[in-house]
């Protein structure tokens, strides 16, 4: 088994994504809003996940305020939750974004988190900016 340790400076929000294995950084300050979802031949999301349990217009990052929100389209095949909370209950139900905090952890997974799906994305939300590298670490043996 492996885990990935990250040694990180201040200044800026950063959304950390774990994706089939692999991690990677997006400084969310550069701009205001970001959508998010499954890129296509006519879809150019600007945080393009390539997990087919992705949506092709999955949600959006916006910031208002002064705080970032996140917002996902609630006819999603597959849902988003927050910290193990569904954020959207039933398609019916009103847009409301969702205030981020430091440390929030989002995650598109199945319907059932007591059996998550392989292809599940997280998305770590971080107000501390991410500029250096992930290193891979064996928890099996001592580092």
């Amino acid at each position: 088994m492996r885990t990935m340790r990250y040694v990180s400076a201040p200044s800026g929000e950063t959304l950390v994504i774990v994706e089939n294995g692999m991690v990677r950084c997006i400084a969310l300050d550069a701009r205001p809003e970001w959508t998010v979802g499954r890129g296509t031949h006519d879809n150019y999301p600007d945080i393009d996940l390539k997990a087919m349990i992705v949506s092709r217009r999955h949600g959006m990052f916006v910031r208002m305020d002064g705080q970032w929100h996140f917002s996902c389209n609630p006819k999603n095949t597959n849902p988003t939750y927050i910290n193990g909370d569904l954020i959207y209950r039933r398609p019916d139900e009103p847009r409301r974004p969702v205030p981020l905090k430091n440390g929030d952890v989002l995650r598109i997974d199945s319907r059932d988190l007591n059996r998550p799906d392989e292809r599940g994305v997280l998305m770590l939300f971080t107000t501390t900016r991410m500029t250096g590298r992930w290193s891979m670490y064996s928890l099996d043996s001592p580092a």
